[in-house]
């Protein structure tokens, strides 16, 4: 998906809060804004890349700047705290499921509401299990994942605590004996979940391996991923890629992976909402190849 017009002050607007939290002097934060500005002019002028490659070539450049590697590690741990609460409650109600597929629907259905929740903010409350089940009811959601038997699937996985509930359709995945393997990424982009949270957030309880990018880039970058995942994408028979990022990037080299893809996130923006066919706020499972 190419760079779109609103991505402009989208990107803008996402730094400015990096820049924020990385800088507490006046005079930096006006200097890195400028650069930043600069930057995403350069960027948007010469090839209009997805968003992702751009907003990664950005959050790079704010980490160099700051020495902050990892902006947002608190506030990820703070998501999987949460998460792992969330979790809990859970898992008794999802216990009486009476079917595979109401219990399919149900937890693609929860995995979604995951992508919306943010449970990075200071002072969020997740919501009660009663609310929550409710919500997962009457969400507006355009496709159905399907039902997977002995496949190997590799999921990509997205924002730190969000991926806690992610551990829920993997488990339920691996009960109808498929192999799936969690993909985070090898350094910080934003509030992903990253190789340093795998076992906090307890996805190798879950998943049946996980795998790191060996990069800090938005997403699966075909020129920047490591080997070894490259040929576990290569050789998979599904791939679950959660939230826009993965959409924006792997829609432009869908042709170079072969492999069919589900797509699963909340439409948070003008551009993904066009681009999948829905209003904006709305959840989106995409099948492509299935």
């Amino acid at each position: 998906m190419k760079f779109k017009t609103r991505c402009i002050p989208c990107q803008v607007e996402v730094r400015y809060r990096d820049v924020i939290k990385l800088f507490s002097d006046e005079d930096r934060r006006y200097r890195y804004m400028m650069d930043i500005v600069k930057m995403l002019h350069d960027l948007a002028r010469e090839n209009r890349d997805p968003a992702p490659v751009v907003a990664t070539k950005m959050f790079r450049f704010l980490k160099i700047g700051s020495g902050v590697d990892d902006p947002y590690r608190f506030e990820k741990h703070i998501a999987n705290m949460e998460g792992l609460k969330l979790l809990e409650s859970l898992e008794e109600h999802l216990e009486n499921m009476e079917t595979d597929m109401r219990k399919m629907d149900l937890l693609s259905r929860l995995v979604l509401l995951g992508n919306s929740i943010d449970l990075g903010v200071a002072g969020y409350r997740p919501p009660s299990v009663t609310d929550l089940i409710r919500e997962i009811e009457s969400m507006n959601v355009k496709g159905r994942l399907p039902m997977f038997y002995k496949k190997r699937i590799v999921y990509l996985l997205d924002n730190a605590g969000e991926a806690v509930l992610d551990r829920l359709l993997a488990r339920e995945l691996q009960r109808l004996e498929n192999e799936v393997i969690a993909v985070v990424k090898g350094g910080a982009f934003q509030n992903d979940i990253t190789v340093n949270e795998v076992a906090e957030a307890g996805l190798d309880q879950d998943f049946s391996d996980v795998v790191s990018t060996g990069t800090d880039a938005a997403s699966i970058f075909l020129d920047e991923i490591d080997k070894e995942l490259v040929d576990i994408i290569r050789d998979c028979d599904i791939i679950i890629a959660k939230g826009m990022a993965h959409y924006e990037y792997i829609t432009e080299v869908e042709d170079r992976l072969s492999v069919p893809i589900v797509y699963m996130m909340k439409a948070k923006c003008e551009p993904i909402a066009e681009a999948t066919g829905v209003e904006k706020g709305s959840y989106v499972i995409l099948r492509r190849g299935i």
